[in-house]
């Protein structure tokens, strides 16, 4: 009877190794499932189920064969060594929650990129997709998670800025306040600023813009500063806060950002239909602009305030600005650059019905092309004369000036081809 009742408990024991082949089998053809589902949520459930057989060989049947081999790497499952199994449950747990959310997805595949800038830009554009979702404590999980500081303050400046668009100030203020970078922080209160503002808290929003313009002071590199404090007036522009901004615009010392401040609220104005109060405000931006040393940057930000000119109302006052901004273009020594500038000037007649001085303009400025030199230069210039000439619709002169330009394109040696399909695609336009 003893001897039977042994048999008994030995039958119903069974072999360790063969209880563990078993479990490994199923483990197996578990896995071999999951990679035939059709998506990483279905695939996470056979994951785990292979998983849990797995560690049942570990805990009760530690002895065996399979179980030693497994923790040696001699006996893999499904072509994965014991360790690589156990890393794909984690890649396989963040895959199924992608597949629900986009921006998981995106994170994912974020973080897969090897280049520091490019992944580090790619979290930002995933933390500013959250807040753009509303779905703001994972956009401040991802922002923060960001090792480069300066990018991790342009990231939580742009979610402050985020949640003024939502409402939630007392957040945004928070958010900051959290950011160690001045330029950023600076930006990010005026924001925060703009919104209390709007929303009647006038107090508080020249409490927090005060806090705004001390960290936008304490920059000490100038070009930041200038910087800094351009993008506060801009801020403060978008929130329609016009006078203020400009109270921070006439604070910048550098003349390029300064003109280009004033710009900025003028179109901000213009688009806010206070068109009647742009005029001054781009007269001021010329004088600041004739101050720009740098050739290539009066005549860029020449460019600049002259589109905005057409958006002024009283003709008197946009005909005396235009004459401003030619007298500023006159001075331009650099022939590609002046061309450039002067075509921005007739584009901007054309656009106010000025159209004889800016044909005369035009045609003007086609002799200055025909003195630049380097053959790809004068190609473009050209086309960029047709291309203005074009947009004005006086065809009779716009074919005469084009025959000019087609004679001026064919002693082109080289280049004859580039220029002629440089103006023939401005004329196709």
């Amino acid at each position: 009877m003893v001897i039977g009742s042994a048999l008994l408990v030995f039958g119903c024991s069974g072999d360790p190794n063969e209880k563990a082949n078993e479990l490994y089998v199923q483990a197996v053809q578990l896995v071999e499932s999951a990679k035939q589902v059709g998506s990483y949520s279905a695939a996470l459930p056979l994951y785990d189920q292979a998983r849990d057989r797995l560690e049942r060989i570990a805990s009760q049947y530690s002895g065996s064969n399979i179980a030693v081999n497994l923790i040696s790497g001699q006996t893999k499952i499904s072509n994965l060594t014991l360790s690589e199994f156990q890393e794909l449950g984690s890649l396989l747990k963040r895959l199924a929650k992608a597949e629900q959310d986009p921006f998981s997805c995106a994170l994912v595949v974020a973080e897969t990129i090897r280049e520091k800038d490019d992944r580090v830009s790619a979290l930002w554009a995933i933390a500013d997709g959250f807040a753009q979702a509303g779905q703001f404590p994972q956009a401040l999980t991802v922002a923060n998670s960001i090792t480069e500081e300066g990018w991790k303050a342009g990231a939580l400046a742009d979610i402050a800025g985020r949640l003024v668009e939502s409402g939630q100030f007392a957040q945004a203020l928070t958010v900051a306040d959290s950011i160690t970078k001045e330029g950023a922080k600076a930006f990010a209160l005026a924001n925060v600023a703009g919104g209390f503002a709007n929303a009647g808290q006038s107090e508080q929003a020249a409490s927090i813009l005060t806090q705004a313009l001390e960290v936008a002071n304490s920059i000490t590199e100038k070009g930041a500063k200038a910087g800094t404090l351009a993008n506060i007036a801009s801020g403060l522009t978008q929130a329609g806060q016009f006078p203020r901004a400009l109270d921070v615009a006439n604070t910048i010392a550098e003349a390029k950002a300064k003109a280009w401040t004033l710009a900025d609220i003028a179109d901000g104005l213009a688009k806010a239909g206070q068109n009647e109060q742009m005029g001054p405000i781009l007269a001021q931006a010329l004088t600041v602009a004739t101050a720009i040393e740098d050739e290539f940057w009066k005549a860029f930000t020449l460019a600049g305030i002259v589109d905005e000119l057409a958006k002024v109302e009283q003709t008197k006052q946009a005909t005396q600005l235009f004459s401003h901004a030619l007298e500023i273009a006159n001075t331009i020594v650099d022939k590609e650059k002046k061309v450039e500038t002067l075509v921005a000037i007739a584009n901007g007649l054309g656009q106010t019905g000025q159209t004889e001085q800016a044909i005369q303009l035009f045609s003007r400025t086609l002799g200055i092309a025909v003195a630049i030199k380097n053959g790809a230069t004068k190609a473009f210039v050209l086309a960029d004369v047709v291309g203005g000439l074009a947009q004005v619709g006086e065809h009779k002169q716009v074919e005469r000036l084009f025959s000019q330009a087609l004679n001026i394109a064919n002693t082109l040696q080289l280049l004859e081809d580039l220029a002629l399909a440089n103006i023939a695609g401005e004329l196709a336009e």
